[in-house]
């Protein structure tokens, strides 16, 4: 068991179990460059209310906006210690709710202005999903909710957004639409006032991560028994230019720290193997697949770090962290403490190369262990 001791203000001291499998092919340990992360920070927020957090985005004066669901859609703003600026509810009336109106926000960009733009979907009663855009001013009040047309087509008439992060001047929103049948892909380019500048869609439903400063990278899953993954490369106007499957049931898409024409998707197989997949510019492999265990992060998020080794956040059992060394045998697996267990964490962002923020849905027997906690992450 791991401790902390207090380090700021409304910080509370943390805890882990940890669980250490240093792994060699060979039987050797890699004592040496086992990097074991733990939690040196923490802030539990809405201990009366249930959110599941979506996404966190930091600001550049060190604050931060999460996104996610409790019911219904929700967004905050912390300071830069975690605590509570203000929130964002979606504005939907409990008889709504009572009669199964649902919403959620899957990501939020900070606009020019100071304001956000924030992405997701809702759930009318008697309707299908909806796509929803909801922007709001600096101090959190919705100036503006829209919904957008897949690809100015009015026979794909369920959609929504997973994924929207800056990129190129501007600000893309991925997602999927339906007409019923068949799904597709479905990207939207906005510039930075939140005007459609494109849109485009293609074959399949969707998760993706942003990729090179140039170009997009998307990867979308098949149907469960073709057992494969398709990876779509697209240029700044939404034109595919490379394209490519992969074997795998599942699949997470690595983040980077900086910019990078590499591409790194992490395939997971029906039994939960997992193998990475380092691509080149063209898709093709830049190195040969290798094996990385089993943790599962398909839930979660990882990020490919500079020393060409792994961090991933997600489940094992309950909340955890791997960090993963270049040749996939160092496997150094962190679970959260039980006081404010979690079945998973979602999403993380870099701090610096070796510090990340962590935010997720603790709930426990006991009621004020229940709450958002945001944790400072160091390795």
């Amino acid at each position: 068991m791991l401790s902390e001791d207090r380090v700021g203000p409304g910080m509370r001291a943390s805890s882990f179990i940890v669980a250490a499998l240093l792994i060699s092919a060979c039987g050797k340990s890699e004592h040496s460059s086992a990097r074991a992360p733990m939690v040196v920070n923490r802030q539990v927020l809405f201990r009366d209310i249930k959110i599941q957090p979506s996404a966190i985005t930091r600001l550049s004066d060190g604050r931060f906006v999460i996104a996610g669901t409790g019911t219904i859609a929700r967004a905050l703003l912390t300071d830069a210690q975690g605590a509570l600026l203000w929130q964002y509810t979606d504005p939907a009336t409990a008889a709504d709710i009572r009669t199964g109106y649902r919403s959620v926000f899957y990501g939020a960009v900070p606009l020019p202005n100071g304001g956000f733009l924030l992405c997701g979907s809702m759930s009318p009663t008697g309707h299908d999903q909806i796509n929803e855009i909801t922007i709001l001013d600096a101090s959190g009040r919705a100036v503006e909710r829209r919904v957008e047309k897949p690809n100015d087509d009015s026979a794909l008439t369920s959609s929504g957004f997973v994924k929207c992060f800056p990129w190129q001047d501007g600000i893309v929103l991925a997602g999927y639409a339906s007409d019923g049948t068949r799904g597709y892909t479905w990207i939207l380019k906005l510039d930075n006032d939140g005007k459609k500048e494109w849109q485009t869609i293609f074959q399949g439903t969707m998760m993706t991560q942003g990729g090179a400063a140039s170009s997009l990278v998307f990867a979308t899953p098949g149907k469960s028994a073709e057992q494969k993954i398709t990876v779509i490369r697209v240029n700044s106007k939404g034109v595919s230019i490379a394209k490519r499957t992969i074997p795998g049931h599942r699949f997470v898409q690595l983040r980077t720290l900086a910019p990078t024409d590499a591409t790194r998707v992490i395939s997971y197989a029906l039994g939960g193997k997992a193998t990475l997949y380092t691509l080149n510019e063209s898709l093709q492999d830049a190195e040969q697949p290798k094996d990385i265990g089993d943790f599962d992060a398909t839930q979660g998020c990882g990020y490919a770090l500079p020393d060409n080794s792994i961090l991933l956040f997600g489940n094992r059992n309950s909340a955890a962290i791997a960090w993963i060394s270049e040749s996939g045998l160092s496997r150094v697996i962190n679970e959260f403490d039980s006081q404010y267990k979690s079945y998973v964490v979602p999403e993380a962002i870099p701090l610096s190369a070796n510090q990340f923020v962590t935010v997720r849905y603790s709930a426990s027997i006991n009621s004020s262990d229940n709450g958002l906690v945001m944790a400072w992450v160091t390795f």
